[in-house]
């Protein structure tokens, strides 16, 4: 509005300055020529302020679209705020997942120390095993010896000289000699382990130890 106020007093002075023009050029030109270049400004003018009011338009538009647009800087603003605070929780968990995921490590590193000395123990164990199965193997060969030993001494408790027995034989004579000799010097854990032997019967173990005591008479 103050423009185009401004661009009637413009008129208006342009309006008079022509008044002026008009008397003067009245009295050099003439009135006609004086109207007709006074009509062709009022055009110009009009055009121009047309112009001037087009550009107000197009300013209140531009100012609205400004008016959009911080609004929008302002929402925006608003997420970029929620955003950081949602960075900032998922740093905060991240931290923890790691701190996590370090004691996972730590318990995982000590799981598999514990592991190790699993398999080692299982190892010392699975050859102590085989040690065992081979003293069974070689309980059951005694046993089967000792049962050949006893039947002979079952005949010399008879009263039948030794050559006489049907069992008699030299070999299982130094053997029987050899095991009387180791049996006597065997501790109690080997005893234990005849004793809890499922082939070997308590009976036999009675009579091998009865055999082996030194304190024992003989028939």
């Amino acid at each position: 509005m103050k423009f185009q106020q401004r661009i009637a007093a413009v008129e208006d002075e342009l309006v008079k300055d022509l008044e002026d023009k008009k008397q003067l050029i009245g009295e050099l030109l003439g009135v006609d020529a004086l109207h007709v270049e006074s009509k062709n400004l009022r055009e110009s003018l009009h055009v121009a302020n047309d112009k001037v009011v087009a550009s107000e338009r197009r300013v209140a538009e531009l100012g609205s679209e400004v008016d959009q647009c911080v609004g929008e800087l302002r929402e925006q603003r608003g997420d970029i705020k929620s955003y950081k605070i949602d960075i900032s929780m998922l740093e905060e968990l991240v931290r923890d997942l790691k701190m996590l995921l370090e004691g996972k490590q730590a318990c995982m590193e000590e799981a598999q120390a514990d592991a190790l000395t699993a398999r080692v123990e299982i190892a010392r164990l699975s050859e102590e095993n085989q040690r065992f199965q081979w003293e069974v193997v070689d309980v059951a060969d005694m046993n089967q010896r000792l049962a050949a030993d006893r039947a002979w001494l079952v005949t010399q408790g008879q009263g039948l000289f030794l050559e006489e027995s049907p069992c008699y034989d030299p070999t299982t004579e130094a053997w029987m000699t050899k095991a009387t000799l180791a049996l006597g010097a065997a501790d109690h854990s080997l005893l234990s382990c005849l004793e809890n032997s499922p082939n070997f019967p308590v009976a036999d173990l009675e009579a091998l130890t009865a055999i082996v005591d030194p304190t024992t008479p003989g028939p």
